[in-house]
Formats: C-alpha cells, structure tokens, sequence
C-alpha cells in the first residue's frame, strides 16, 4: 500500500496504492493493482502524509492507519476475514537494544522461508506495528523461527503454533 499527495501544493490530491503480489507469467512474481475493488478509501483523493501498518485488532491481518493533511486521519480495517494462517513475533531483548532492532528473522514453515529484520520507522511521520507479522497461508504449523539477535546470539524455536502473537526474550548467554 502506497499513500500519495503532493507536499508542495496540498491542493494536489492522489489516490492511494494498493497491491497484491500474484504469480505472474514464466511463475515470476508481479504486482497487480487491487485498490479499485479493496473499498471507499481507495476511490478518494487526498494528501496522506504517513501510513502505519500493523494489527490494530488482533485478529491475525494487517490493517492500515492514514494520517492525512487537512482531512481526518482514517483507519482501515482488514475485516474481509483471515482465512489463511500467521504468526506475530513480539521481540524483547536483553544483550541487544530492547526493542530488538535490527534482529534478522527467518520463519520456516513446510516449503516457505520468509526472512525479516526487525526496523523502527518505516513511513514519513509513522512507524509500523512493532510486532513482526509472517502469513503462512494454510500451513498449521511453524517449523521454525531463528532470530540473530544484533547481539549476535542466535536463538532457535521449533514446532511453533500458529494464529498467535509469540513473545520471544532474547537469551541472557
């Protein structure tokens, strides 16, 4: 998702981005434009200034805050209902910075490797749910999580439930 305005002249209104990564031709990845069917907001034209994405309600999707000039700040939810599976990571260090900033994630599930690190601002003016959020889409489990901490300790978790928020406390040693 891409918020859009022209900061120089705040009469200049666009519409916001959204898109989806779909397989495309020759099975490369590409991105396909799905504003036009994800809703109202993304009919309107405004100048958003920041975007902060994260799991507002706790229900496993990520939603989107829009903070606006000269126009409410708005909330969209992703209530179209999560059928697919996911994981939240709430990191906490101890050796490293306390937020863990800066930890690289690997989340293994089945045949999906996604690989993460862990960053503090991400928008102008915003910054996204620090719980860091893998979809995992139908599989039931998570084979395993390793986190290099910025310590440099590297912490393993195996056979891990899905459909949770999983605080993880960097070890001491």
């Amino acid at each position: 998702m891409v918020v859009n305005g022209d900061g120089h002249r705040l009469t200049d209104t666009q519409e916001a981005i959204l898109a989806r990564n779909v397989a495309g031709r020759n099975g490369k990845r590409v991105f396909q434009d799905v504003a036009n069917q994800s809703g109202p907001y993304f009919e309107m034209k405004t100048v958003a200034r920041g975007l902060a994405l994260g799991d507002f309600d706790n229900d496993g999707d990520l939603d989107a805050l829009i903070l606006n000039i000269n126009q409410p700040s708005l909330l969209i939810r992703n209530d179209g209902g999560n059928r697919n599976n996911w994981i939240m990571l709430d990191l906490q260090g101890n050796r490293s910075n306390r937020d863990g900033f800066g930890a690289k994630v690997t989340v293994k599930a089945g045949t999906l490797v996604q690989i993460d690190e862990k960053k503090s601002g991400t928008s102008y003016l915003s910054s996204n749910d620090p719980r860091m959020h893998f979809g995992l889409n139908k599989l039931t489990k998570v084979d395993e999580v390793t986190i290099k901490w910025p310590s440099g300790v590297i912490q393993r978790l195996r056979d891990v439930k899905v459909n949770q928020v999983l605080k993880i406390v960097e070890p001491r040693a």
